[in-house]
């Protein structure tokens, strides 16, 4: 497994300025980072995975070392048929950490020698969330500071 190479999945429904920033700065510490949507036919949506992988590739189109994929299956299956060696994960506040810290520990059951690096969220954006930005939306709100500005344009 290659721990040059590392993976960032989740449902990105939408993906959000935190997000952003997390893909941002672990593309600057591996040599390959996946982002990878979770897709999940029991879990309602509010995006389509084409319209995520849209908005994450609108986001990325500058990061040559990162690659956005969808898959349907466990996390480490995607890590494994990918070579991949670390999952990275942000994380905005401990009940992020407690509930991640519980995934990573299932993951390396899963694919031993697989590391959880995770990334603290820059504190100007801890307080986003993908579930913010859909109900704000909603309310017509401003969503100017949560989400990139050609995501924006493309949230329906």
């Amino acid at each position: 497994m290659n721990r040059r190479y590392a993976m960032l999945a989740g449902s990105f429904d939408p993906p959000t300025a935190g997000h952003e920033n997390i893909i941002r700065r672990a593309s600057q510490v591996f040599e390959c980072l996946h982002v990878v949507i979770a897709v999940n036919p029991e879990k309602k949506y509010r995006y389509t995975t084409e319209q995520r992988l849209q908005m994450l590739n609108t986001i990325v189109k500058d990061l040559d070392n990162v690659i956005v994929a969808a898959w349907d299956g466990l996390s480490v299956d995607y890590a494994r048929r990918h070579d991949i060696g670390v999952m990275v994960r942000g994380v905005r506040n401990e009940k992020d950490f407690s509930y991640e810290y519980d995934m990573a520990c299932k993951n390396h059951s899963l694919y031993p020698g697989m590391e959880t690096v995770f990334l603290p969220a820059d504190a100007s954006l801890s307080h986003i969330s993908s579930s913010a930005v859909r109900k704000l939306k909603e309310e017509g709100g401003d969503l100017s500071s949560m989400v990139n500005s050609n995501i924006r344009i493309l949230l329906t």
